[in-house]
């Protein structure tokens, strides 16, 4: 038996089968209609959960060594001239390769030296090793104490068996997938959602996940 969570008339197993819903991406109406509660009730608590994610501060710098990278989503607004990433929002995303934890934000502004150097100065340590692709905005790291390794995207994926961005690669699979499963998401709802789909990658697997969301509603 659970411990009946506080500020809820919802019995202790409803509660735990929300929960388990929630963890398993289950939307918000299917959960309802699952558990025979409100589509309100499901909403509430959803929004609850994703508004304690956003309370969570930011992780310890990191150190050791990690993969850097840029990406682009969302669609190009219509009739927007232009190819490639014109009208679509960049992200930059760091991941440690000993923990395989991931730290990303969405950018106001294209990633360029400028902007992506005081970033990596905030997050990582120095002296950390530093792996990225060939994007020139790079090119200070070593200058800066870190030490930085390249794998040039155009000609190989992996150099020396151990240059490569492959993690930090294999979480943005996994944020466009998160984000396709949530159907249509307008750009200004991309932060709260890529740090509960952060949230979500960092506390895999499910089981772990589940047991870190009860702690979080104090349902233990």
């Amino acid at each position: 038996m659970y411990a009946k969570i506080k500020n809820t008339n919802l019995t202790a197993s409803k509660m735990h089968a929300l929960i388990t819903e929630w963890c398993y991406s289950i939307p918000s109406a299917v959960c309802a209609k699952k558990l025979n509660l409100t589509r309100r009730t499901t909403d509430l608590w959803y929004k609850r959960i994703q508004e304690l994610i956003l309370q969570l501060p930011p992780p310890p710098l990191f150190t050791g060594a990690v993969e850097v990278d840029e990406s682009y989503f969302g669609k190009k607004p219509f009739g927007m001239k232009g190819t490639g990433m014109v009208g679509k929002v960049p992200f930059f995303g760091i991941r440690s390769r000993e923990t395989g934890l991931v730290w990303v934000t969405t950018m106001n502004v294209e990633p360029r030296q400028e902007t992506i150097i005081p970033i990596i100065q905030k997050m990582v340590s120095p002296g950390t090793t530093i792996y990225s692709d060939g994007f020139g905005a790079y090119a200070p790291l070593k200058s800066l104490g870190y030490k930085h390794r390249v794998v040039y995207h155009a000609h190989v994926y992996v150099t020396d068996k151990s240059v490569y961005t492959n993690g930090i690669e294999s979480f943005w699979r996994y944020l466009r997938y998160f984000f396709r499963s949530k159907r249509t998401i307008s750009k200004n709802l991309y932060k709260p959602y890529l740090l509960e789909a952060v949230f979500r990658f960092n506390t895999r697997p499910v089981t772990n996940l589940r047991k870190v969301v009860r702690n979080f509603l104090d349902f233990n």
